[in-house]
């Protein structure tokens, strides 16, 4: 059976998030962090004040703070430095289920060495998604779904991290 991008990625998602989730019950509101600071390098009172949610996600933004540092480094940096504040906190890296965000240099340079893995439309012109004009990559192309997923795993062993957040994978 043929599998979408959608569900395939919405399947990945689930395949990398480990057991470890924080718990759920409809009586309480779940309040998780969520963040990207490009205000200034987080300091170790914040990285405490992070590591008290039960759920963290580092997202991009960071790295223009720091030269030659890819955003995907640092935030497996700040991953680590959470994880070190309280190892039963769930951490998860981010990453876009489809689309190329110039913020992700690390991820930017390897697709530009591989472009036979953006979705192209009947001319061969690089797809951009609506309203945000960035290229879009083809995960209907089985090299690209095991380079996201080692992308991931690779993120999760570096951090000891629990999972990866699929951003935007309603678009797909």
């Amino acid at each position: 059976m043929a599998m979408s991008g959608r569900l395939f990625l919405f399947s990945l998602m689930v395949v990398l998030c480990s057991a470890k989730l924080p718990m759920f019950s409809w009586d309480t509101l779940p309040v998780f962090f969520h963040s990207g600071n490009e205000s200034g390098l987080y300091s170790e009172e914040s990285i405490k004040t992070i590591a008290k949610f039960p759920m963290v996600t580092i997202e991009k933004f960071q790295s223009d703070l720091v030269s030659g540092v890819d955003d995907e480094d640092d935030m497996m940096r700040v991953m680590k430095m959470v994880k070190d504040a309280n190892p039963n906190v769930a951490t998860y890296f981010y990453m876009n289920s489809y689309k190329d965000r110039p913020e992700m240099t690390r991820m930017a340079r390897e697709l530009d060495q591989h472009p036979d893995w953006y979705l192209r439309d009947s001319n061969g012109t690089k797809v951009k998604n609506a309203g945000q004009g960035f290229y879009v990559f083809d995960v209907s192309n089985p090299d690209v779904r095991q380079w996201w997923k080692e992308t991931c795993l690779n993120a999760l062993k570096a951090t000891n991290g629990d999972g990866c957040f699929c951003d935007s994978s309603q678009h797909t």
